[in-house]
């Protein structure tokens, strides 16, 4: 009887086991269902040869040219639904031709565990020609294909720059 109670033991285990697991998908779907994900898209005119300065301190940075006259932004936006603040993406007309992507205000007290933020990441298309600084805090920054010079600093992030 005793082996029984070890094998049924070791098939105790694994149901917990698979218990466990299953309780982690469970809480990783529930907290899924907690995040909203948005895009937001905008187009700005910007001359070709016009320097572009990139910071974003909540995501990532991709970067790719266009022959188009224009500052092409696509920003997927994602955070907890029960965060009140709006992401806020500027743009400045002075040269050079500035973007930023912030969360203004602090977020609500315990809505984000450690580790997870509300986050924008930001994939940018530039005129020929541009000169591109991007600053990001743990972001990723990707630029690819452009054909001005690139500046990029990350304190924590994966940079990659493939240029002709």
């Amino acid at each position: 009887m005793h082996g029984c109670l070890f094998l049924r033991g070791g098939r105790l285990l694994l149901l917990a086991a698979g218990l466990l697991l299953g309780n982690q998908a469970a809480a990783a779907e529930e907290d899924s269902a907690a995040w909203t994900m948005r895009d937001e898209r905008f187009t700005h005119p910007l001359k070709a040869g016009t320097p572009v300065c990139i910071t974003n301190l909540v995501g990532d940075v991709r970067v790719r040219e266009t022959v188009d006259p224009s500052l092409t932004v696509v920003a997927m936006i994602q955070q907890r639904r029960e965060d009140p603040r709006r992401a806020v993406i500027t743009r400045g007309d002075v040269l050079p031709c500035q973007l930023e992507a912030t969360f203004p205000g602090d977020a609500p007290a315990d809505l984000y565990p450690p580790g997870r933020a509300p986050r924008v990441d930001l994939t940018v298309m530039v005129p020929p020609g541009a000169a591109i600084t991007i600053v990001t805090a743990g972001g990723r920054i990707e630029a690819k294909g452009v054909s001005g010079d690139v500046t990029a600093r990350s304190d924590t992030g994966c940079i990659v720059i493939r240029t002709p």
